[in-house]
């Protein structure tokens, strides 16, 4: 489904399931030596159930851990559009949020290998951001 056919009731749905307990940040990763950098949004459940609905709604990937479950959809630019959309419904996470957003919005293509030092340090500033808000968000 696309999100902007998302009702409201929808919205408000999903924006406080993921205000209760989920991860939405930049993250860095290597693929084949090379850092590269994507936005991300991970939940995780006891209850397989309640997350195909999240799956359903939104597509995404659920994949057992350990303990649990856990739901997740990468790409700077879907969490982005979705976060946008949810963003008037969210309470908790509306700083992370906004993070993923401005990210998408001044994402600049770099051609490997990464010559522009000034758009690399960015991206960084905004994974560093992403994990201050995470750690903040579990110390309440």
């Amino acid at each position: 489904m696309e999100t902007h056919q998302l009702s409201d009731t929808e919205r408000a749905y999903l924006a406080g399931f993921l205000d209760r307990s989920c991860f939405i940040g930049i993250i860095r990763y290597f693929d084949k030596g090379r850092t590269k950098y994507t936005a991300r949004i991970t939940v995780q459940s006891s209850n397989r159930g309640a997350l195909k609905t999240l799956s359903s709604l939104l597509g995404g990937k659920i994949k057992r851990t350990k303990q649990s479950f856990s739901w997740s959809m990468a790409g700077r630019r879907s969490c982005a559009e979705l976060l946008s959309v949810l963003l008037p419904y969210l309470q908790v996470r509306k700083d992370a949020a906004r993070t993923v957003i401005q990210f998408n919005k001044e994402w600049t293509r770099v051609k490997y290998p990464y010559e522009n030092d000034e758009i690399i340090a960015r991206r960084d500033r905004f994974v560093k951001q992403s994990l201050e808000l995470k750690i903040s968000r579990r110390k309440r």
